[in-house]
């Protein structure tokens, strides 16, 4: 079984107003890639595809679930 520090991990919220409906990760092997190297490199995507998501997401109509 994999420990956590055998990988490392990114991950953006996807949102819909304060609600989380999901998110996007990127994983790695600290071996291959410092964490650094993998935010300098992945982490303005992660959010550009996150914001994406959540554009899309509001003009199908989709929103936070009434109060």
């Amino acid at each position: 079984m994999d420990s956590p520090d055998r990988f490392g991990a990114l991950s953006v919220p996807v949102r819909l107003d304060s609600l989380v409906v999901g998110c996007l990760s990127c994983a790695w092997l600290p071996a291959v890639k410092t964490e650094r190297e993998i935010v300098s490199a992945h982490l303005a995507d992660l959010q550009q595809a996150a914001q994406s998501i959540e554009r899309t997401l509001r003009q199908a109509g989709f929103g936070p679930p009434p109060a």
